[in-house]
């Protein structure tokens, strides 16, 4: 009783600091200067459509949550993807506003229905009245051409860029007509895995150049090429729901097959077969220490894969077998994975419907089960939270093949 009596104390008075924190975030939002934009569609704004696929009903994965279920699936609508040419319109580093001069804004985003269980995290966003979105003003500008978009909200970061953005970049070969030369622009302080992958595929096609700009630079473009998302993250989860997190079957396929060409090449040195994906931050295991040494044990070894170079993470990971560790988007690097026969997550409770990674895996045919803890901060997605090894020792039974070394 004294435990949970401190534990939940201390829950109180990080869930107060947390709100407070917060509330200092958005002052200076709330007194800066902005310029107010009216919300339009896509199909409303002076563009042209250059390509289009069709929508329809797709699958997703439930979690197979050791203890609680053996997983499912759920059948989602998934939009059609649109390939439009835009003229004169403008974008911010972190955003996914695209700005016109007539105060008129674009955000496929919002506009998609999944959009109501959670909030924008685009970062030029001050507030939203009406159908009025008032965004920050940039001084400074860069002019550039033709551009081919693959920036937004949460783009700089590695898991949301991956399945939100990367994909985009499959309709270069759709591009490249009357002697353009298109840039791609991406701000610094991007993860250089991102741009790694980026000038990876870019150097398929000799009209395609990318170009890196301070973050703090409007992008004002006489002609942008915009691919409308199939998938969708949400940037600020309000509401725990089984739609925060869909990906396409198109974007499934395509991070498969760019994992699967970037090592077939590969002189592989790395022997390491199981790996335990390293986490520091919030949302971690409060038992971290003892979650690893047990899987230590059974020959699993602790990496942070940002911390590696691109080059040096695809050698590691190409040959690895087994995937443990708390949920993070250090495990969308089994898409590297030639040899991978399981997955194990760990989540707090509230995340437990992410379906992120079951997509990946269900098309590369490999088993993954989840664990789920108690927060330190109930219903709070962001908090900590404590994985018992009692449920471990249960999950291994699913994999026989894993025993102590």
């Amino acid at each position: 009783m004294v435990y949970r009596s401190i534990r939940l104390t201390l829950g109180r008075f990080e869930r107060f600091f947390t709100d407070l924190h917060n509330f200092w975030l958005e002052v200076p939002k709330k007194i800066s200067s902005g310029t107010s934009f009216k919300l339009i569609t896509l199909e409303q704004a002076d563009s042209k459509l250059i390509h289009s696929t069709e929508g329809g009903i797709e699958s997703q994965f439930f979690p197979k949550i050791v203890n609680h279920t053996n997983g499912g699936e759920i059948y989602v609508n998934v939009p059609p993807i649109e390939v439009r040419l835009v003229r004169d319109v403008s974008f911010v580093f972190g955003s996914n506003f695209l700005r016109f001069s007539n105060k008129k804004v674009i955000h496929q985003k919002i506009c998609r229905h999944e959009s109501m269980f959670s909030d924008p995290g685009d970062q030029d966003l001050l507030s939203i009245r009406d159908n009025k979105y008032r965004l920050k003003k940039y001084e400074k500008k860069m002019h550039l051409e033709i551009v081919f978009h693959v920036t937004g909200s949460f783009s700089a970061h590695w898991g949301h860029f991956l399945a939100e953005y990367f994909p985009r970049m499959e309709y270069l070969k759709a591009l490249g007509g009357r002697d353009e030369k298109i840039d791609i622009v991406v701000f610094e302080q991007t993860d250089p895995h991102i741009i790694a992958v980026i000038k990876e595929v870019v150097s398929e096609f000799s009209f395609v150049r990318v170009n890196v700009v301070p973050k703090d630079v409007e992008i004002c473009c006489s002609s942008l090429y915009y691919v409308s998302n199939d998938t969708f993250i949400s940037d600020m989860g309000s509401i725990q729901s089984p739609l925060n997190v869909l990906i396409s079957d198109s974007s499934a396929k395509y991070l498969y097959e760019f994992g699967k060409k970037a090592t077939q090449t590969l002189k592989v040195n790395n022997k390491l077969k199981r790996v335990f994906i390293g986490r520091s931050g919030k949302r971690n295991l409060v038992n971290y220490k003892e979650c690893l040494d047990f899987f230590t044990e059974l020959g699993f070894t602790e990496v942070f894969p940002h911390r590696l170079s691109y080059r040096d993470k695809l050698e590691l990971f190409a040959n690895v077998e087994y995937v443990v560790g708390p949920g993070s988007s250090g495990f969308t690097n089994i898409i590297y994975c030639q040899k991978l026969k399981g997955v194990i997550q760990f989540f707090n409770k509230t995340r437990h419907t992410d379906m992120y990674l079951t997509k990946l895996a269900h098309l590369m045919s490999v088993p993954v089960y989840t664990l789920i803890g108690n927060e330190v901060v109930s219903s709070d997605m962001d908090s900590d939270y404590t994985i018992n090894i009692s449920d471990i020792v249960s999950c291994l039974k699913n994999f026989p093949e894993l025993k102590k070394t």
